[in-house]
C-alpha cells in the first residue's frame, strides 16, 4: 500500500441500512474501510423503526474495522468526520438513554398529523419558514405523533435526538446538531438559521428538548474514554460534526457549483444542487431547500423509494444474481409493465405519505426480468418527475452527476441517461457521502482550504450518453406512468 499523503481522517457514514467507515489521507486516497449492516423493523403497516443503540455499536465497530484495515496507528488519525442520513427521530431521557425506537424517514405513521399541521399552521407558511413541505418523514410530524399518540412517553421525554445527534452524544458527551441535519426537520428556520420558536411551540416542545445547532465544520469535544477504547483511537481525537449525507454526496461527487446537479439513488433517491441563496417552489412546494451553512443552500427533491423498491421486488419474486443484466433481457418499457415504486409512501413532487405501490399492466407473458426492469424504470421515472420540477425551480443543470449505489449497475445508469435524454457523468468515488465527510473534516482541521478543493480529488470515470431512440420510448413510458399515478392517487 502506498504511503499516505499528509494526515489521515476517518469518515463515518451513517446510512439507513448500514454504516460505513473509511480512512482517507489529505489527497483523499482511500486507505481502509469497514461496514456494518442493521435491520429496519416494521411492526405495523406504515411504521419503519430502528434501534439507535444497535446503530451506535455498528458505528463503533465500523470505525475500529476501518482503522485496522488501513494499517494506520492511532497517532496518524487526525480526526473523525460524520455523515448521516436525514429525518430520524426518537425520544431520550435526562441521561440521553432511548425511550423509544427510532422513527426513520420511511415511517408514515404521522400522516394524520401532517394534515392537521397543514390546516392549523398552514402548509405554505411552514414551507416559507423551513424550506420543507410538511410530510411524515419530517421530525415535526413525528414529534406531533408522539405528543398525540404516546402522551405518557412524551411527558417523560427530556430530548428528541436524530441518529446523528445520538452517535455524537455517545461518542463525545455533547448535545449538538449540525445545521444541515437541523434544516431537514421542518422545525428549522432557513432565514434565521436557528430553530423556529413558533413551530417548536406548535409542536409542544421548547429549545431545551432539541440539540443546540452548530456549523458543519465544528470540532466537537474529543472522544470519551469508552468510545476511544472501543475504536482503538486516542481519547484526544477530535470529532468533526459534519453534515447530512445528501449534501455530502454532492461534495463527494464534486458537484459543488450551482450548475452541477447530483442524481443519487441509494436506498432512497434525491437530486440536489448548491445555491448561494434559498430557492423555494411557491406555490407548488414540489421541492425542498435545506441548508449546508450560511450562504450555501441546497434546493432539491427526494423520493422515498430507490434501491429499497428494487430490493422489495426481488424479495417477493426471488433474488437475481445480477438484476441489471437480467433487466437488460427485456426491452425498454418492460413490454407494458409499469411499477409505481411508492411502497413506503412518497416525497417529491406530490408529497403523499399515504401513497402506495402499484404494478400496472400485468399479463401472462411477464417474467421476473420484467418485474425487475419495471422496478428499475419506475424508480427512474419518479426521479425524472423530480428532475423536471427541480429544473423549473433552479434552471436546467449544466451537468448531471450520478451517485449512490445505483452507479454499480451500468444498466440502471443507462436508463437514467436515456430517460433524461442527456449525458450522465459518473465519478470514480462511489461512496460520495463518505468522501464528502472527509472533505469537510480536512477543511475543519485546516489540512485543506475549503470544500472546493474536492474538485481536484474527483475523477469522472465515464460519461454515459443517452440513446435517443430509447429516450422516445421512455418519454412515452413516463407519460403512461404519470397517468397511472393520476388515476389511482385518489384511492390511496
Amino acid at each position: 500500500m502506498a504511503k499516505p499523503r499528509g494526515p489521515l481522517i476517518v469518515s463515518l457514514d451513517i446510512g439507513t441500512t448500514s454504516t460505513r467507515a473509511m480512512v482517507f489521507d489529505q489527497e483523499f486516497n482511500l486507505f481502509g474501510s469497514a461496514s456494518e449492516k442493521y435491520p429496519v423493523h416494521s411492526p405495523q403497516p406504515g411504521w419503519a423503526e430502528q434501534d439507535p443503540d444497535e446503530i451506535y455499536e455498528a458505528c463503533i465497530r465500523s470505525i475500529a474495522g476501518a482503522v485496522l484495515h488501513s494499517g494506520s496507528t492511532p497517532n496518524e488519525i487526525r480526526g473523525i468526520a460524520i455523515s448521516s442520513v436525514l429525518h430520524s427521530l426518537f425520544a431520550v431521557d435526562q441521561l440521553g438513554r432511548p425511550l423509544s425506537s427510532m422513527l426513520i424517514w420511511a415511517d408514515t405513521r404521522s400522516t394524520a398529523c401532517v394534515r392537521i399541521a397543514e390546516e392549523e399552521f398552514g402548509a405554505h407558511e411552514i414551507y416559507r419558514r423551513t424550506g420543507c413541505r410538511v410530510h411524515p418523514m419530517y421530525p415535526l410530524a413525528k414529534v406531533m405523533w408522539f405528543r398525540r399518540e404516546a402522551p405518557e412517553l412524551f411527558a417523560r421525554t427530556s430530548r428528541f435526538f436524530s441518529i446523528k445527534d445520538y452517535v455524537l452524544f455517545r461518542m463525545t458527551g455533547q448535545v449538538l446538531a449540525d445545521v444541515s441535519v437541523a434544516s431537514g426537520t421542518c422545525l428549522f428556520n432557513i432565514y434565521t438559521m436557528d430553530w423556529d420558536d413558533d413551530l417548536l411551540g406548535y409542536a409542544g416542545i421548547d429549545r431545551d428538548m432539541l440539540p443546540q445547532v452548530t456549523d458543519v465544520f465544528e470540532q466537537v469535544s474529543p472522544l470519551l474514554p469508552e468510545a476511544a477504547s472501543a475504536t482503538g483511537l486516542f481519547s484526544d481525537t477530535p470529532v468533526i460534526i459534519g453534515a447530512a449525507d445528501g449534501m455530502l454526496s454532492n461534495i463527494g461527487a464534486g458537484a459543488v457549483e450551482p450548475g452541477q446537479m447530483s442524481f443519487m439513488i441509494g436506498t432512497s433517491g434525491a437530486l440536489r444542487v448548491f445555491s448561494q441563496a434559498p430557492v423555494l417552489d411557491l406555490p407548488s412546494m414540489r421541492t425542498w431547500c435545506y441548508v449546508f451553512r450560511k450562504g450555501a443552500y441546497v434546493p432539491g427533491g427526494s423520493i422515498n423509494n430507490g434501491g429499497i423498491a428494487l430490493d422489495w421486488v426481488q424479495r417477493v419474486i426471488g433474488e437475481s444474481p445480477d438484476p441489471g443484466r437480467e433487466a437488460a433481457s427485456v426491452p425498454p418499457g418492460s413490454e407494458g409493465l409499469i411499477f409505481l415504486p411508492l411502497i413506503t409512501g412518497e416525497r417529491c413532487p406530490h408529497w403523499r405519505g399515504d401513497a402506495r405501490g402499484v404494478m400496472f399492466g400485468l399479463e401472462l407473458a411477464h417474467t421476473r426480468a420484467h418485474f425487475i426492469r419495471a422496478a428499475m424504470e419506475g424508480v427512474i421515472y419518479r426521479m425524472y418527475s423530480v428532475y423536471r420540477a427541480l429544473s423549473e425551480v433552479v434552471g436546467e443543470p449544466e451537468e448531471v452527476r450520478a451517485t449512490g449505489g445505483f452507479v454499480n449497475s451500468p444498466e440502471w445508469v443507462q436508463m437514467a441517461a436515456d430517460t433524461l435524454g442527456r449525458p450522465v457523468s459518473v465519478p470514480a468515488e462511489r461512496e460520495g457521502s463518505a468522501l464528502g465527510a472527509a472533505v469537510v473534516g480536512m477543511a475543519a482541521l485546516g489540512a485543506i482550504t475549503g470544500v472546493e478543493e474536492v474538485r481536484n480529488a474527483v475523477t469522472i470515470t465515464r460519461s454515459v450518453e443517452p440513446d435517443m431512440t430509447r429516450h422516445r420510448i421512455y418519454s412515452e413510458g413516463f407519460s403512461k406512468f404519470e397517468k397511472v399515478y393520476e388515476r389511482v392517487s385518489d384511492l390511496f
